[in-house]
């Protein structure tokens, strides 16, 4: 069976295959150009789990999870689109939207059933809007102090000299103690609230899927340096660490909800690079469990089911923290045990062969509510496009079996030879 919908792949014209190494069904669900999926903790489903969302050049795109038919939901013309993530408990699919010639940018929300699209907020250029509340009356985000609310943002910041790496990079924000804070907006009037200020580097806010008003962030920087995890009320109240390093060159990172709430899920590495662990605080009792990993089953960023015992990874490359040749896939977890370091262990299963992704750009794979699919996206055919691969459920007789890996090396092949025919 084919999918309709779905555009050709450059390799052998495939559009879904079964993978070779891992005996998983793979289907190319979009390949408009560069299209992609927000970062692994924006949610990006409906509340019936039938439809996904995801971006392109040509704007953001609604994606049936039953049969992989795409529409285009808002074109992008003329203006850069941000999708921020579909709402908890509508129907909406919350997105922010620049004129390219303007200094300013709109808050924006469109109905998935009558396509009504609401403006909740207008605000200067440089507020990085990033998570929307589970009842949907506030979005939150940071912004540098330099910009105002009246005002237009100054220049961008930019180190004295062009750092060598990207680990110079971050040492160099962050030791550059900008002002910022932490904001909310409120999507009924549009008025912008301070909730907390400082000079550390405050990014990746994350509103609880559960509590409308309590919100996560992270302190930004070399995570050996941060403590990263915080969370705060919407009010600005109840500012707690999550988790205060204890030992040099310990780190924690790529926070995430649980999907009930209850608990904030992260990668805990003692020492970076040597031990790893998937942890996780229980908010109600304030203690932490975690289970071990291999250096080969570790990923850059994990994921929750509804299942709080089943995760996806999206991998990592051998260039990334842990080292490994071994952990280029996408990744299915199963927790057995949940209480400390010593009586947990994990299984982790390979869906996808992906020796053959750049990881420039991370998967940020995510499972579907019905357990069927884990979306994720990937540049083995050459630019950015959308995939998915099933994890239960009946698969056509007819799917051609082939090497994921081989196939990517087809499709560099291919665009090899036609950029030297140019």
């Amino acid at each position: 069976m084919y999918f309709a919908g779905i555009d050709i792949c450059s390799a052998q014209g495939l559009k879904t295959w079964i993978d070779r190494e891992t005996g998983r069904q793979v289907v190319r669900v979009a390949s408009q150009p560069y299209a992609t999926l927000p970062y692994f903790t924006a949610n990006i489903i409906s509340r019936d789990g039938s439809a996904a969302v995801y971006v392109s050049a040509q704007g953001l795109h609604l994606l049936d999870l039953k049969n992989f038919k795409t529409e285009l939901l808002v074109p992008a013309h003329g203006v850069e689109l941000q999708c921020i993530e579909m709402g908890r408990r509508t129907d909406r699919l919350f997105f922010v939207s620049k004129q390219r010639t303007e200094q300013h940018m709109s808050l924006l929300s469109i109905d998935l059933v009558t396509r009504k699209v609401s403006n909740h907020a207008r605000l200067p250029q440089g507020y990085r809007i990033a998570t929307i509340n589970a009842d949907e009356t506030l979005a939150a985000g940071v912004r540098e102090e330099s910009v105002t609310v009246q005002g237009l943002p100054s220049a961008p910041y930019t180190p004295n000299a062009a750092p060598a790496t990207k680990g110079e990079l971050l040492y160099s924000r962050v030791n550059a103690a900008i002002p910022m804070a932490l904001v909310v907006i409120d999507l009924g009037n549009g008025a912008v609230r301070d909730i907390h200020r400082s000079t550390a580097w405050l990014s990746h806010p994350q509103f609880s899927p559960i509590d409308s008003q309590l919100l996560m962030y992270a302190h930004e920087g070399p995570w050996h340096q941060v403590d990263r995890i915080w969370t705060i009320r919407a009010d600005g109240s109840e500012r707690q660490l999550i988790h205060r390093r204890s030992m040099d060159m310990e780190i924690v990172g790529h926070e995430f909800w649980s999907s009930d709430g209850a608990s904030i899920h992260y990668d805990w590495q003692r020492p970076k690079g040597q031990a790893f662990y998937l942890a996780s605080y229980n908010l109600a009792t304030q203690q932490r469990s975690a289970v071990p990993l291999t250096r080969e089953q570790w990923s850059i960023h994990f994921n929750p089911a509804v299942d709080p015992l089943v995760f996806v990874g999206d991998g990592a490359d051998v260039e990334q923290v842990a080292r490994s040749d071994q952990s280029a896939a996408i990744w299915l977890y199963r927790v057995h045990g949940n209480d400390d370091v010593n009586k947990t262990s994990i299984s982790a299963e390979k869906l996808v062969d992906l020796r053959g992704h750049d990881y420039s750009l991370e998967p940020n794979a995510r499972l579907t509510p019905d357990r069927r699919w884990v979306l994720f996206r990937s540049n083995i055919f050459g630019s950015p496009g959308v995939f998915a691969v099933r994890i239960s459920g009946a698969v056509e007789s007819d799917i051609p079996v082939r090497s994921t890996f081989d196939l990517a090396r087809q499709a560099q092949a291919e665009r090899r030879s036609i950029l030297m025919k140019k």
